[in-house]
Parts: C-alpha cells; structure tokens; sequence
C-alpha cells in the first residue's frame, strides 16, 4: 500500500471508530506483526493464502462483536438514560418535600447545617431506612427527627420517642420491647413502647446507652422487621421506620466493642451530624423568636421585642447547652415579661461579653 501499510492503516481506523473491529490479513506474517496487530485491538489476524471460507467465517464473527457491541452500548446508554431520569424524578420529589417541611416549625434556621437538616428529612424521610442523627446535646436531634417522620408520610400520631438513658423505673427492655406472657406476671403478654411505633417511627434517643443485649434486639429488629419481647417468646413482626440518635461517636465506640457492630453497620450509612449552636449563629435569632412565641411570652406581654444589643449579646455567647439554653431563657423572659431576663442569664451564666471578669 503506497505511503501506508496495514498496520498504519489500522491505527488510522481505530481513531476514526474506537469500536470497530478489526481482522488483520497480512501475506508477510511475523512476530512483529502479530504483536503490532494485538496492540491495535485486532478482532483477529489471518495469513495469506487463507480459503474463503476461513476469510468468511472469521468475518462472520467479528460482525457479530460488532453487533454485540452495538448492543451493550445501546443498553448502557438506555440504562444511563433511565438513570437520569429517575434522578431528575428524585430531585424533584425531594425538592417537593423540602418545600413542605420548610413551612414545618419543627427545625428553624437558615444556616447551611439547617438547610442540611430540611435536605437530609427531604431525601430519606419517605423511605425505610434507618437513619441516625449525632450532635451535642440540645443541638436539635429530637426536633430533626421529628422532621423526617413528618417527611415520612407515616401515620402523623405515630412517632415514638424511646429514652434510652434510664431515667424509668420500669425495667427498660420490657419498657421499649414488651413482655412475652411468660414474664408480664398475669399471663398476658404486655406491648413495649416499639409496638405503639407500628407504621409509624420509633426513635431511640441516646441509643448508645441501650445495653449490648438490648443493642443486638434492636439489630435485629432492623435487619428482619421482628424482635422478641422480654422474658423470650415468640417472635413478634412490626413494621416501624427506626431513627436513632447519640451524643456519643458511635463508629469510635463500635470500634472498642462498646457499641453493637452489627448495629452500627446498618445505621451508618444514613447518618446526620447536627453541629452545635455556636457553629450557626445565623439561626439563634430566629430560633430564639420560635421559642419565645411557643412560650406564649408575646401573648401574655404584648410588645414584647428584643433589642439589638440584646441581640447582639445572644449571638456572642457560646451557648454549651445549646437550643435547650436558649428555651431557658425564652421561659425565663415569658414569666418576667422583660428582655432584661437575656442579660441576666448570659451574665449569670459568665459568659457573655458584659459578664463580669469577661
């Protein structure tokens, strides 16, 4: 071939078409060429002289690749397609619904860990999974998981709140789980708070307080949608979306045997971090003014403000307690009627700008 051989030409061709599929026929075989011929992608390399049907066959078969080829590409554009669109279809459905809770009082603020929190109850709300939900105390877990059992669709009475921490003195995992008929002392079995969360959201606050005994029931009751009631039994089926919430590292404690593996495995993928309030200034303003109308403050003071400075003050201070010591202080300005309560609590609390020794 004058200025061009057959390699070359093959080269030129899998530029122009990366999926074409090449048959090498060559009348000067060699190592070098069956080597060249590989490196170009070669469907398959024949040497002169070769019968026609051998030439036809091989033919055969590469338009068959070809057609393969076609094919799975076809599928995989169609499957991309598919994708798109159901992604697309995602987005606004969880665009839909964080509209919706946007109105809800559940969680106020602006900030991005806010507009973080509304994402998180928009995207997983309406599906089963179990989520968790970390952050200091009083950062707001109770109020986000409120957020998504809204964002649910679930049966709007059926959220229920399970404290893990003690604080009960009934024996807590027949509290959470119930007792079978062997142990409820008349014969009858007893429901535990988890079967009044039936189609709706059980929410294990401080779930890493649960004993590991405890921890391995609520796994299972993840992984299979059954448990067993204190004191043994049968199994008892429920259907209930599991939110769970700590204060506490969970991977760190799984990892020293302190914290179910099992457990943290099914409840790590879909896990919040809700930073405290010092970390989102932007929202105690607005968080502030929600308590105080939740209060009544307004309504049995009428004209109740706050004022800059006080305003100023609050967004300074540090807030350790977080959202629970902004209620605090809205309580305390409803019951004195005057928003000399803020100054009296940031300085108490010694840690305003204004407090003394600041």
């Amino acid at each position: 071939m004058p200025g061009i051989d057959g390699m070359e030409t093959a080269a030129r061709l899998r530029e122009c078409d990366p999926d074409i599929e090449l048959i090498i026929y060559t009348g000067n075989p060699s190592f070098d060429t069956t080597l060249s011929a590989i490196q170009r992608g070669a469907f398959e390399y024949l040497c002169k002289p070769s019968d026609l049907n051998t030439v036809i066959e091989s033919v055969r078969r590469a338009a068959e690749r070809a057609r393969e080829n076609v094919n799975r590409r076809e599928s995989q554009e169609q499957i991309q397609r598919e994708c798109e669109l159901l992604r697309r279809q995602v987005q606004a459905v969880t665009r839909a619904i964080e509209t919706q809770i946007g109105r809800s009082a559940s969680f106020v603020g602006t900030s991005r860990a806010a507009q973080a929190v509304r994402h998180f109850a928009a995207l997983h709300g309406p599906t089963n999974q179990a989520l968790t939900i970390l952050g200091p105390p009083g950062a707001g877990k109770d109020a986000a998981a409120r957020l998504i059992h809204e964002a649910s669709g679930r049966d709007p009475g059926g959220f229920v709140k399970i404290r893990c921490a003690g604080g009960s003195e009934f024996p807590l995992e027949g509290s959470i789980f119930g007792f079978a008929s062997t142990a409820g002392g008349n014969g009858e079995a007893r429901l535990g708070l988890l079967d009044f969360a039936a189609n709706g959201t059980a929410y294990f606050d401080e779930v890493a307080a649960l004993p590991l005994d405890m921890q391995e029931t609520l796994y299972r009751f993840i992984r299979d949608g059954e448990f067993v009631r204190a004191g043994g039994g049968e199994r008892v089926a429920l259907s209930a979306r599991v939110i769970v919430s700590s204060r506490m590292p969970l991977a760190a404690l799984a990892a020293t045997g302190r914290f179910h593996p099992g457990l943290w495995e099914e409840l790590k993928p879909h896990a919040l971090v809700i930073p405290p309030l010092k970390e989102r200034v932007e929202d105690i303003p607005l968080l502030f003014d929600h308590l105080l109308e939740r209060s009544g403050a307004r309504k049995n003071h009428p004209g109740l403000q706050v004022g800059e400075e006080a305003r100023r003050r609050m967004i300074e201070h540090d807030w350790p307690g977080n959202a629970a010591d902004l209620a605090k202080v809205a309580r305390r300005m409803a019951f004195e009627g005057s928003e000399t309560a803020i100054a009296d609590f940031l300085d108490e609390a010694g840690r305003g700008p204004n407090a003394q020794g600041a």
